[in-house]
């Protein structure tokens, strides 16, 4: 518990440079991943930042990155009452929204 509260105030005060520096702070972000859930709202978040203001590329590495720190969170402490590969397919899908979210965001103001 007071690992997922530390992570989740790391992740509050991280957040706000998701404006300036989306990838680097998403690249913090998404190593708390690794160690708490607390910090997938802000990791997520940052995944749509980059893929709002970054090439393609970037954000599906940023993206990448993040599947795989949530693939170690799910084997670490796992979804009970959902089988991993499951937890995974959806996790990706997820991702993809918001990969596609932003790069729709990104089209739209250009």
């Amino acid at each position: 518990m007071g690992l997922d509260i530390t992570v989740g105030i790391a992740g509050w005060l991280l957040s706000p440079a998701l404006l300036r520096r989306p990838v680097t702070t998403t690249a913090g972000l998404t190593l708390l991943v690794a160690l708490s859930p607390a910090a997938t709202p802000p990791a997520t978040l940052g995944a749509f930042q980059v893929a709002r203001q970054r090439p393609f590329r970037v954000a599906a590495a940023v993206t990448a990155a993040g599947i795989a720190a949530h693939a170690v969170l799910g084997w670490w402490r796992p979804v009970t009452g959902l089988p991993f590969g499951w937890w995974l397919v959806l996790l990706t899908l997820g991702y993809a929204a918001l990969i596609g979210w932003g790069a729709l965001a990104q089209a739209g103001t250009r």
